[in-house]
């Protein structure tokens, strides 16, 4: 889904704080497993590249989002998938 925007460059409809900050959580969440980064380092580059290119971070994140099934994944896409597989049928054993 891309956003759309109305003439003065803003994004168009009703905000929604809330799937706002979702949409920023999961551009955050695919910046953080591509680059190796913490949460704080990845929302540092979507700040800053949504500061470059003078782009609300919602929307820019939103872009981001809409984009990543077209990227496709890459060769190591079953032995990630392994790997999350194991962390998810052991999670419930890693101390709390």
């Amino acid at each position: 889904m891309r956003v759309s925007y109305d003439a003065d460059g803003t994004a168009a409809g009703d905000i929604d704080p809330v799937a706002a900050r979702a949409v920023i959580e999961q551009a955050k969440g695919a910046v953080m497993l591509v680059y190796g980064l913490d949460a704080e380092q990845a929302f540092a580059i979507l700040r800053v590249r949504s500061q470059e290119t003078n782009t609300k971070l919602r929307v820019l994140a939103a872009n981001v989002v809409a984009e990543l099934p077209s990227i496709g994944l890459p060769a190591v896409t079953g032995e990630l998938r392994s790997r999350v597989d194991r962390l998810l049928s052991t999670a419930h054993e890693q101390a709390r």
